[in-house]
C-alpha cells in the first residue's frame, strides 16, 4: 500500500494480482534454494559414520534462528503481475516497499514464501517465452514434470518441515515429545510428581484438627458470585452484588486448590526454545545461595501449545507461532526465594541492569522496593555440539584454518531471560464462575459420582496403596455422617487438579505443572460454583413464566452446551484411564516402552564404541585420552574409562544423542499436527502475503487466493450494488420532491407535459438541474462565414522626450 510524504497509508485500487509495471515474481523454491539436506542430518541418519556428518552442527541449527535466512521476504521487491483481460480493473504504478516491524517465524525456515497459483503459472509461462526455440523439446519435458503446482507446493511444505525438524533436533521439549526413551522418562517424572504431592496432601490432613479444618474451609468452591457488566458511566459497576445485609462478598482463592509450592515460585518469561530446565536451575543456583542448592525445581510450560487450536481440551494445536514457553523456578521456602530475589538484584544492580534508582542506592535494601524487572544470564552453550573439537569421532582436532590454532572448547552460547520478582501466583490466580445449572444440587450429586470414578481410574495406574483419593477422604472425614456431598466433590477437584493436573470442570489434563501455573490454558483456572444457584434456577424459571420440571424433564432442561461439553469431556476421559489399566506399562503404551528400550541397548553400544574409540594403548599396556587437548595417559584401561566418563562425558551424551534421530524422524513424520509455524502465501500486491498451516501426515496446504479472490470480487460487486440502489433512491427523491413543488403551485406551467411525458429527463428542464451520472454529449457546430471582425484602432505613436543634459 502507498504511502504519503507524512508515512499515512494511501488505499490504491490495484488489479487483482497487482499493476501491469510490476517486476516478475520471484522463481518457485527448487532444492537448490535450501541447504544441502545432508548436511542438516535429516537423510543421514542412520547411515555410516562421516567425520563430515557427524551429529551436524547443532550450534549452527540453534544459532539458526539469528543467523539462517536473515534476510526478510520484504527485503526483496514485491511481485505483481498484470492481470488477465477478464479481471482487469483499474491499474496503478506499484506502490513503495515498506518494511516490517517484525519478522514473521516462518522465515527463520524457508527463503521464499509460496506462491499462489495463479503467480507460479505466470511465472512458469514467463520462462517458457524466454526458451529458445531450440530447446523447445527440452522445456515440454520440464514443465510436463515439474508445472503440477500441486507437486510444487508438497514439495515446498516437505522442505519447511524438513528445516524445522533439523533447527530444533536437539532441543530439549523437541526430543521429551519425539523421542521414544525421552518420552518415558518424563512419564516417570510425571508419576513421581504425583506421588510426591499426594503425600503432601495426606500429611496436611493428617496433621492436626485445625489443619484439617484449614484445608476443607479452603477448598470449597460453592462461592461464586456473577459480577455486574461494567456500564458506561456507572462507577459501582464491576463489584459483587452485595447480600441481603448490604455488606459486600468477594471471592477468594482456594488455596487447597494451588498446587504445592505457587506461594514460593519465581516466574520467567519468553524463555528460548533451545533453553534446557538444568541449564536454568544451573543458571538459578549460582544466585540463590546455600539454600538453593536443593529442594529447588524447574516447572515449565509445554513448548507448542496456544495458537491455533480450539476452545476445547485438545493439547495439540494446529500451529504455534511462537515456541517460547514461560517457566517458574519453585522454591523450598519463601526464604530461599527471598535470597535469590535479593541476589539477583544485586547483580543487575552492579550490571548496571536495574531500574532507575536513587543515586546513594549501591545495594537493594528493605527499605526500597524491588525492581519490578531482573535479568538473569544462562549459559546455553549446546551440548550436542562437538563437531568443532572431537572432529572425526576420534578425539583428533579439526584441520587449522587460517593459522588459528584448534579450539579446545565449544563456543560459548548465552542468553538472558527475563524474572518478574513482584508476581505472586496465589494473587494471580484466575477464577472462573460456573453456571446455575452446573452448580445446582442435583448436578453436585452427579459430579461427585463422576469425579471419584476418575479420581480411582488415575490413582489405580499411577498412585501406590495408602495415599489415592480413598485414604485421602477417610483421613479428612471420620465417618460417613460427616460427609457432605459438596465437601467430597471439592476434595476430589483438588485432589485431581494437584495431583493428576486434571481439571475437573474443563475435562481436561496437563502435561506439565507450568500449564496450571500459568493459567494460559484449560487447566490452569480454578471453577467456583455459583451461590445459591438453586434459588438462581426457580427464579429464572418463575420469570420464564413455566412450571418447574420434575424428575427427567429436569435433568433434560439443565442440558445446555456446557453441561453437555462437560459430560462428554468426563466419559472420554473416564474411558482412556480404564482402558490403560489392565497394561503392565501405566506410564506409556507397550509400542513406546519397547522403542525406548531398543534405544537403551543402542545407547549402551555406542557407549562401548565411544570409549573404545577414544582410548589408546601404548606398548607397554598403558592407556592415553585419545582428545587432542588432554593426552593424559593412564595404568590401563579401566582408568582411562573412569577419566574419560568423568572428565569428558559431554561428548558421549553427543554420541549417543544419534542414537535416538532415526525414531525422532518416523515420529516427526508420522504426526498429523507439529507444532510447526503458518508459512506465508504470496497472493500478489494486492492481498500481499496471506499465513496458512500446514496439515496432514503428508503436509499440505490449501492456496487461500482463489477464496480471498472470490470474497473481494463479492464485496466489490456489493458495493456497487449499494451505490446503485443509493442512486436511484436520490433519483426518485428528487422527482418526487419536483412533483410536489408543481402540485404547489411553486413550478411553471410547461412543467407538467415535459415532467409526464418524459420523467427521466430529469424534472424541469427550466429549473437549470444536471444530473452528473446522467449526462449526455452534445454537438455544437460554429461557423464563422459571416462573421464581421473588427479591426483595432490604430495606435499613434508618441514623440520621445529629448533628455536634457
Amino acid at each position: 500500500m502507498a504511502i504519503d510524504e507524512f508515512g499515512r497509508e494511501i488505499p490504491h485500487t490495484s488489479s487483482r494480482r497487482g499493476g501491469g509495471n510490476s517486476p516478475p515474481p520471484p522463481s518457485p523454491p527448487h532444492s537448490s534454494s535450501y541447504p544441502p539436506l545432508s548436511a542438516m542430518r535429516y537423510e543421514d541418519m542412520g547411515g555410516h559414520h562421516h567425520p563430515q556428518s557427524h551429529r551436524g552442527n547443532s550450534s549452527s541449527s540453534n544459532n539458526n534462528q539469528n543467523n539462517h535466512h536473515s534476510h526478510s521476504f520484504h527485503d526483496n521487491h514485491r511481485h505483481a503481475h498484470s492481470p488477465s483481460p477478464k479481471r482487469q480493473q483499474v491499474t496503478r504504478s506499484p506502490s513503495p516497499m515498506r518494511k516490517r516491524r517484525r519478522r514473521h517465524p516462518v522465515e527463520v525456515y524457508v527463503d521464499e514464501p509460496l506462491l499462489c497459483e495463479y503467480l507460479w503459472q505466470k511465472e512458469n509461462a514467463t520462462q517458457d517465452d524466454e526458451t529458445n526455440d531450440e530447446t523447445t523439446t527440452n522445456s515440454a519435458e520440464n514443465s510436463n514434470s515439474g508445472s503440477n503446482y500441486a507437486s510444487y507446493r508438497k514439495k515446498y511444505c516437505l522442505d519447511f518441515i524438513r528445516s524445522f525438524f533439523n533447527a530444533h533436533l536437539d532441543d530439549e521439549w523437541f526430543r521429551e515429545r519425539f523421542s521414544p526413551l525421552c518420552r518415558r522418562s518424563v512419564a516417570i517424572r510425571r508419576r513421581e510428581r504425583s506421588i510426591r504431592e499426594a503425600t503432601l496432601l495426606k500429611e496436611v490432613v493428617s496433621h492436626n484438627e485445625a489443619s484439617l479444618e484449614m484445608f476443607l474451609s479452603q477448598c470449597r468452591l460453592g462461592i461464586g458470585t456473577k459480577t455486574k457488566k461494567r456500564k458506561r458511566g456507572d462507577s459501582s459497576a464491576g463489584i459483587d452484588d452485595p447480600d441481603e445485609d448490604g455488606k459486600e462478598e468477594t471471592m477468594h482463592v482456594p488455596l487447597s486448590h494451588m498446587l504445592s509450592g505457587a506461594g514460593s515460585a519465581v516466574k520467567m518469561s519468553d524463555v528460548p526454545p533451545y533453553v534446557t530446565d538444568g541449564q536454568i536451575l544451573h543458571a538459578v543456583r549460582e544466585h540463590g545461595g546455600a539454600s538453593a542448592t536443593s529442594g529447588v525445581r524447574i516447572c515449565g510450560s509445554t513448548v507448542g501449545l496456544g495458537e491455533g487450536g480450539s476452545s476445547s481440551c485438545s493439547l495439540q494445536p494446529k500451529y504455534c507461532n511462537s515456541l517460547a514457553r514461560m517457566v517458574w523456578v519453585v522454591f523450598p521456602t519463601k526464604d530461599a526465594k527471598d535470597e535469590f530475589i535479593d541476589n539477583l538484584t544485586k547483580a543487575n544492580i552492579e550490571a548496571n541492569r536495574a531500574t532507575p534508582t536513587p543515586q546513594n542506592r549501591t545495594i537493594p535494601t528493605k527499605q526500597l522496593p524491588t525492581p519490578p524487572t531482573l535479568e538473569l544470564d544462562i549459559d546455553c552453550t549446546d551440548t550436542y555440539s562437538r563437531t568443532e573439537i572431537d572432529y572425526d569421532g576420534k578425539g583428533s582436532a579439526p584441520p587449522l584454518t587460517d593459522g588459528h590454532s584448534s579450539i579446545k572448547k565449544p563456543p560459548t552460547k548465552k542468553c538472558t531471560v527475563i524474572i518478574h520478582p513482584l508476581y505472586n501466583a496465589l494473587e494471580k490466580q484466575q477464577l472462573v464462575v460456573l453456571s446455575a445449572s452446573l452448580s445446582s444440587k442435583e448436578r453436585i450429586s452427579r459430579d461427585k459420582t463422576a469425579a471419584l470414578m476418575l479420581a480411582r481410574a488415575m490413582d489405580t495406574l499411577h498412585i501406590p496403596s495408602g495415599l489415592r483419593l480413598d485414604d485421602l477422604l477417610s483421613a479428612t472425614f471420620n465417618s460417613e455422617d460427616d460427609k457432605r456431598e459438596e465437601d467430597v466433590l471439592d476434595v476430589a477437584i483438588a485432589y485431581l487438579r494437584r495431583v493428576h493436573l486434571f481439571s475437573f470442570y474443563n475435562a481436561c489434563g496437563a502435561q506439565r505443572e507450568g500449564d496450571v501455573m500459568s493459567g494460559l490454558y484449560p487447566t490452569g483456572p480454578i471453577h467456583l460454583r455459583l451461590k445459591d444457584a438453586d434459588k438462581i434456577l426457580e427464579k429464572m424459571e418463575g420469570e420464564a413464566g413455566g412450571v418447574a420440571p420434575t424428575g427427567d424433564a429436569a435433568a433434560g432442561a439443565t442440558k445446555d452446551m456446557l453441561v453437555m461439553r462437560l459430560d462428554e469431556g468426563i466419559a472420554k476421559a473416564l474411558e482412556e484411564s480404564q482402558s490403560r489399566i489392565g497394561s503392565e506399562k501405566a506410564d506409556v503404551d507397550e509400542k513406546t516402552d519397547e522403542l525406548a528400550k531398543e534405544i537403551e541397548q543402542m545407547e549402551d553400544k555406542s557407549k562401548k564404541t565411544w570409549m573404545h574409540d577414544h582410548g589408546l594403548l601404548d606398548a607397554d599396556g598403558r592407556a592415553r585420552c585419545s582428545f587432542h587437548f588432554c593426552r593424559k595417559l593412564f595404568k590401563d584401561k579401566t582408568f582411562l574409562h573412569k577419566h574419560l566418563l568423568k572428565k569428558h562425558p559431554e561428548y558421549l551424551v553427543a554420541e549417543q544423542a544419534k542414537c535416538h534421530d532415526n525414531f525422532m524422524m518416523q515420529a516427526w513424520e508420522t504426526e498429523e499436527v507439529r507444532p510447526l509455524p503458518q508459512i506465508l502465501v504470496d497472493c500478489g500486491s494486492r492481498f500481499g502475503f496471506v499465513p496458512v498451516t500446514v496439515t496432514g501426515c503428508d503436509p499440505d496446504v490449501v492456496d487461500p487466493e482463489p477464496e480471498i479472490h472470490a470474497k473481494e470480487e463479492e464485496r466489490i460487486k456489493r458495493l456497487e450494488e449499494e451505490e446503485r440502489e443509493r442512486y436511484q433512491q436520490r433519483n426518485a427523491n428528487y422527482h418526487k420532491n419536483q412533483r410536489n413543488d408543481y402540485h404547489a403551485g411553486n413550478m411553471p406551467e410547461n412543467y407538467s407535459n415535459s415532467n409526464e411525458a418524459n420523467p427521466k429527463a430529469g424534472g424541469n428542464q427550466n429549473s437549470g438541474f444536471v444530473d452528473v451520472d446522467d449526462m449526455k454529449d452534445e454537438k455544437v457546430e460554429i461557423n464563422f462565414d459571416n462573421v464581421d471582425v473588427p479591426m483595432p484602432p490604430t495606435k499613434k505613436k508618441k514623440k520621445k522626450k529629448k533628455k536634457l543634459l
